[in-house]
């Protein structure tokens, strides 16, 4: 995890921020709005359907960084704990650090 993380993997801070497709003006600038316009362009048809259902325009952060990591062993198992922003997901966080699977039996496959 500490390699990830000094690479700027999905622990780094002040990656940026990604769009979110919907109705209104795009809302970055520079070289970062010119690329996500010519994606749109290549991608109209999902481009018009989001706008078309109401979505607003918005942006995301690309990387998260977890608060309050916690981990513990319980009898066969790893049991981590920690905090992320709202409209994140822990999923996402656990893919890029391991292959887990949860107390349902589901697998979360990562990249580690």
């Amino acid at each position: 995890m500490n390699a990830r993380r000094g690479s700027g993997g999905v622990f780094a801070r002040g990656g940026g921020a990604g769009p979110l497709w919907g109705r209104g003006r795009p809302l970055g600038d520079g070289p970062a709005h010119e690329l996500e316009a010519a994606v749109a362009t290549r991608h109209g048809a999902i481009t018009d359907a989001l706008e078309h259902v109401g979505l607003s325009q918005g942006r995301r952060p690309l990387t998260v960084c977890p608060e309050g990591l916690r981990w513990r062993l319980d009898g066969a198992g790893l049991v981590v704990e920690f905090s992320l922003p709202a409209g994140s997901y822990a999923t996402s966080v656990l893919r890029e650090v391991g292959r887990f699977e949860d107390a349902g039996g589901h697998r979360c496959e990562g990249a580690a």
